[in-house]
């Protein structure tokens, strides 16, 4: 974990959707640097669906409302 939470990192936005108002397993993922498209996919791609990882790492750590699950690099 110390080579993915130094400061600066794990940056959101421009903004957040709430699962009322889109289906979180089909779910562009677009991942941009000045602009510029570096990775893009979509959630339907992920090996384990929303719930599943919702439901696994509840297993390990109380969940919150509010609360962000990080889930990887997207494949492309």
């Amino acid at each position: 974990m110390i080579g993915k939470t130094c400061d600066g990192f794990g940056l959101l936005g421009p903004y957040l959707v709430t699962a009322d108002q889109v289906d979180p397993n089909n779910l562009k993922i677009e991942g941009t640097v000045n602009g510029e498209v570096r990775q893009s996919s979509n959630t339907s791609d992920m090996v384990f669906n929303c719930a599943q990882i919702v439901s696994y790492a509840s297993t390990l750590m109380t969940l919150l409302p509010g609360d962000l699950i990080y889930t990887g690099t997207p494949e492309a």
